[in-house]
């Protein structure tokens, strides 16, 4: 769950916020599922009022979909423009963006592990800093969190090289091809073994391929636009893809784990794809809410978020809750502002200095 950080190319300045409130939606629902399965299981008096906040990885599903969006429309437009694709400024601009503060994380499990805090084992945090953890999956709570941003890693290795090898009409064909092909592939792991793997990559990647099939398509057909909007909020969209999403996490909470595991990608999916399309347009009720001053805090800090509630939101926790949320959010701000926000500056720097040359 890294997420990417957009910046003002031709798009109005409401447009990153909306997005960034959407993020801070996101890692929302990810402490708040986390806090509320800790503390309200099932069979417990607080379990039915909170159980829309009972499955946190809805909230990494929509952080999923905006990372397959950003990147592809970064790197979509950078091939329209000079007729190519660098990756080697891209995964520079991509360490630049997730090394430092992940790594910071790391170090600090490594030390409290040592400590004996914690108790992740030099397996766990290797498989964690190589961004594997997804295919060797990791003992320790603090660490547990580290699939999705190898998921992401995954992602952000092989997309690129996809976009520079195609062209954007051929890469959107296969985003589609991949919605289409991965529950099919979900479906018939059920079928056959089962049960879903679902940290791994191919089970998960979807996800991503609907933020990057709609980056694509609003940058292939961008005459399309006022009539896609229009036709979305004829049918009123926004509030069924809000619908789909709340659906789907009630159906987690009552159906088979693994069954719901196969469909609710797809549907969170498309529904994260339907509201990032409303959050970066001018008019509707997203936008003004999703600029929300709270939402877009959240939102801006969401990728230390992530990193750091994992020691404070955990059962194994020696924090209670009362002092470690609010330290959560004391010791993630800490983490943008010293760790993210410096390297932040450095990356746009020299992409400062490379147009000027």
């Amino acid at each position: 769950m890294t997420p990417v950080q957009a910046r003002p190319n031709g798009t109005a300045h409401q447009k990153i916020a909306a997005l960034t409130g959407l993020r801070g939606v996101a890692i929302f629902a990810v402490i708040a599922g986390h806090i509320v399965t800790l503390h309200y299981p099932r069979g417990t008096s607080g379990y039915w009022p909170t159980l829309l906040l009972h499955q946190p990885i809805i909230g990494v599903q929509v952080f999923f979909a905006l990372s397959g969006f950003l990147i592809t429309g970064i790197l979509a437009r950078e091939k329209a423009k000079t007729g190519r694709i660098s990756l080697r400024r891209f995964y520079a601009r991509r360490a630049y963006r997730i090394w430092p503060a992940f790594y910071t994380y790391l170090t600090v499990v490594a030390v409290l592990a040592a400590w004996g805090v914690y108790s992740a084992g030099w397996k766990d945090l290797t498989a964690a800093a190589l961004y594997v953890s997804n295919y060797m999956p990791v003992g320790c709570e603090c660490l547990s969190h580290t699939w999705s941003l190898a998921v992401e890693e995954q992602f952000y290795l092989l997309w690129p090289l996809t976009l520079v090898l195609l062209s954007p009409r051929w890469a959107l064909r296969l985003a589609f091809t991949g919605i289409v092909a991965a529950p099919v592939w979900r479906f018939w792991l059920y079928h056959s073994i089962g049960t879903v793997p679902v940290w791994h990559f191919e089970t998960r990647v979807d996800a991503m391929l609907y933020g990057a099939a709609l980056a694509l398509a609003l940058h292939l057909y961008p005459q399309s636009i006022p009539a896609a909007r229009q036709w979305m909020s004829r049918l009123r969209l926004v509030p069924a893809a809000v619908a789909a999403i709340l659906a789907t996490v009630m159906a987690g909470e009552i159906g088979n784990g693994d069954l719901w595991h196969a469909f609710a990608n797809s549907v969170v999916g498309g529904a994260a794809a339907v509201l990032i399309f409303a959050a970066t347009g001018t008019t509707g009720i997203l936008v003004p809410v999703l600029q929300n001053r709270l939402l877009v805090w959240l939102g801006t800090i969401s990728f230390s978020l992530y990193l750091w509630q994992q020691l404070f939101d955990m059962p194994r926790s020696p924090l209670p809750l009362a002092v470690g949320l609010p330290l959560m959010f004391l010791v993630a701000a800490g983490s943008y502002l010293l760790v993210e926000k410096p390297f932040l500056k450095v990356k746009d720097r020299r992409a400062t200095l490379r147009r000027q040359q």
